[in-house]
């Protein structure tokens, strides 16, 4: 046997250097997985490949800007219905509330000329009273995540029945604690609900051209999910959270050394790892209700037209401020009433005006300011 047979012989029999470089590849899904299901208290988290890379990128994270959660992945524009104030989000969780929200919605009509045809779909929310913000409800990624780590642990146990073999055993165990530990950090909540309670109302959608606008009603209860967008990072990290996230790094390569000595079971070990990082991209990119994310609101409302300003003066009716407060975001070169509509735009051209004059009077809060859209609300259409 030449011995170019017998090194691919020996490598395919027990491929330990192929999971030592699989350990640190992925880290992306890692930290999209984590952002899904942690901040709950414990999360079942299993054993996959990228997660010596990830521990690595917290360390650095948590010693720069002390972030944990991943940036927005998704476009958004969060607009304050109240002074029309408007936020390109940066919080992931939002950007995937709108997201997820698009792909559960009934399909828009692609034909313009049909009746069903929707130039812009406004769906009005309320929070729930009776559920604590910022506390997810359990879904069946969380419950998957359970299924996995069963399924990961009773295949390293194989080659210790077959063959004695444990340390496959104890990596899997140990490589699956360590997963759970890093979940469990509590900056992950501090993070992903970084906002007070008290919210005003505010819609959100992807801007101009886009047709899905999601309102969430103002509620003593409600996330202020305008601070929230800022992307803040909820506050200094105590010592003690960088420590642990030094100490879990470092425990990550330990285990990276250990699995390149490993000179049996590296095939059970790779299928645990796949099986792992199968799960893990599934909970990354999967949608998942609201509650699943710690916002429960309920849908009350949805709001439809064949145009853009039938649909804000619908909204406007329905609720005060919320269809001015659009009217920049969907007509940023100037907002033109149909004929039809002028009377009611010059009677909330009024209303507004008359509100900066209180303001400006001192009898209103300084810091408020009127929409910039009603110097333009009640000019007519032109034809």
């Amino acid at each position: 046997m030449s011995q170019a047979e017998t090194q691919l012989r020996t490598q395919w029999h027990s491929p330990s250097d192929i999971l030592s470089l699989l350990l640190i590849l992925g880290p992306e899904v890692i930290q999209r997985a984590l952002a899904q299901l942690a901040g709950s208290g414990y999360v079942p988290v299993g054993f996959s490949f990228g997660w010596v890379a990830y521990s690595v990128n917290s360390l650095v994270a948590i010693a720069g800007d002390g972030g944990l959660m991943p940036a927005a992945d998704s476009q958004a524009l969060v607009v304050n219905a109240s002074f029309g104030h408007q936020r390109n989000n940066q919080a992931w969780i939002i950007g995937r509330l709108l997201r997820d929200y698009e792909k559960r919605a009934e399909p828009f009509s692609p034909n313009k000329s049909s009746p069903e045809w929707e130039a812009l779909r406004i769906s009005i929310f309320k929070w729930d009273e009776h559920k604590e913000q910022g506390r997810p409800t359990r879904d069946w990624l969380w419950y998957s995540g359970i299924v996995i780590i069963v399924l990961q642990l009773s295949i390293s146990i194989i080659p210790w029945v077959l063959m004695s073999e444990w340390a496959t055993t104890v990596l899997v165990a140990g490589g699956i604690g360590l997963a759970q530990a890093q979940a469990a950090l509590p900056q992950w909540k501090a993070e992903k609900w970084a906002c007070p309670r008290n919210g005003g109302t505010v819609s959100i959608t992807k801007g101009n051209g886009h047709r899905h606008v999601m309102v969430l009603l103002g509620s003593p209860k409600a996330l202020d999910l305008e601070i929230l967008a800022a992307g803040s990072k909820g506050g200094d990290l105590p010592v003690l959270m960088k420590v642990a996230v030094a100490g879990l790094a470092a425990s990550w390569t330990i285990l990276l050394i250990t699995v390149a000595g490993l000179k049996q079971g590296s095939w059970y070990l790779l299928a645990t790892g796949t099986i792992g990082m199968i799960q893990n991209i599934v909970v990354s990119s999967s949608p998942r209700s609201p509650n699943a994310f710690g916002i429960h609101i309920s849908h009350i409302q949805t709001i439809k037209a064949s145009k853009v300003s039938k649909a804000l003066m619908k909204a406007e009716q329905y609720c005060s401020g919320v269809g001015t407060s659009l009217i920049p975001v969907f007509n940023p070169g100037g907002f033109r009433a149909p004929p039809d509509e002028i009377d009611f735009w010059q009677k909330i051209t009024s209303e507004k005006q008359h509100l900066d004059v209180k303001t400006h009077n001192g009898k209103g809060n300084p810091l408020e300011h009127r929409s910039e859209t009603s110097t333009a609300l009640a000019q007519p259409e032109r034809r």
